[in-house]
C-alpha cells in the first residue's frame, strides 16, 4: 500500500462472502457460500477515500449470534405497478 501514514492507522481483518444464489437475510451457518475474500482494511482510510457500501452484519459463527433471537422478517417483494388508463 502506498499510504505514507499507514503505520498510524488502525487495521482490521475483513472478509466478504459471495454466493451465486444470493446471501439470505439474516445470514445463517446453512447459507451456501461460493467465494470468500479475506483482506485487511483501515476504517479511517475507507471513510476518507471510499463510500460506505455494506452494512455490518453479525458473524453467524460467533457466540453472540447463537444468543441473538431472530425477529421474523416481513416479505420484501415489491408490487408490480399497474398503469392506470383514462376511460
Amino acid at each position: 500500500m502506498k499510504e505514507a501514514t499507514r503505520d498510524k492507522l488502525e487495521w482490521t481483518l475483513a472478509y466478504q462472502l459471495f454466493s451465486l444464489q444470493g446471501l439470505p437475510d439474516p445470514l445463517t451457518t446453512k447459507a451456501l457460500v461460493d467465494r470468500v475474500e479475506i483482506s485487511t482494511q483501515s476504517i479511517d482510510l475507507v471513510k476518507q477515500r471510499q463510500r460506505h457500501t455494506h452494512d455490518p452484519i453479525l458473524n453467524p459463527y460467533s457466540r453472540e449470534f447463537s444468543q441473538h433471537e431472530l425477529a421474523p422478517q416481513p416479505p420484501t417483494a415489491k408490487k408490480i405497478p399497474v398503469p392506470k388508463y383514462a376511460d
